[in-house]
């Protein structure tokens, strides 16, 4: 199963607060072609360079997957799209095609008994998790030219 991430910068002309309501009438428009699966992140960023004579941005983004019935993602894509082009506080939006990622789990070593087996599946999920966000990390700060300290 896909899912996307939408990536967001809206401008700092609004408060946190009216950014955080501009997003949430986003993503209601959003849900009505499939649905959020993770919350929003507000971050305000320093930009790389000037956009829309802008210098700083808050960046928000969330996972959006369509709707088990969906035949024309495109169309979905593109119905999104142009609710996003119609604010005008929203200075740039990237849409994301995520795959679920899967990492090689190694086989448990005869030793353990198997009553650890489940506590070294919820590990292998957590270290999923935790691989998978700092992917999204790194892929954010690379779009925004930022480089990590």
């Amino acid at each position: 199963m896909s899912f996307y991430e939408i990536n967001l910068l809206v401008s700092t002309r609004l408060s946190e607060e009216e950014a955080i309501a501009l997003v949430a009438g986003i993503e209601s428009k959003v849900e009505k072609y499939g649905k959020a699966i993770s919350d929003k992140i507000v971050d305000k960023k320093k930009l790389a360079y000037p956009i829309q004579k802008e210098t700083e941005a808050l960046l928000v983004y969330f996972n959006f997957s369509p709707a088990e019935g969906t035949e024309n993602r495109k169309e979905v894509l593109d119905a999104i799209e142009k609710a996003i082009k119609a604010e005008k506080n929203i200075i740039r939006h990237l849409i994301i095609r995520k795959e679920e990622l899967k990492i090689k789990r190694e086989r448990p070593s005869s030793r353990v008994e198997k009553n650890n087996d489940e506590e070294t599946v919820n590990e292998s999920k957590a270290v999923e998790e935790t691989v998978e966000k700092d992917i999204q990390f790194n892929k954010l700060d690379e779009l925004l030219g930022e480089e990590k300290e």
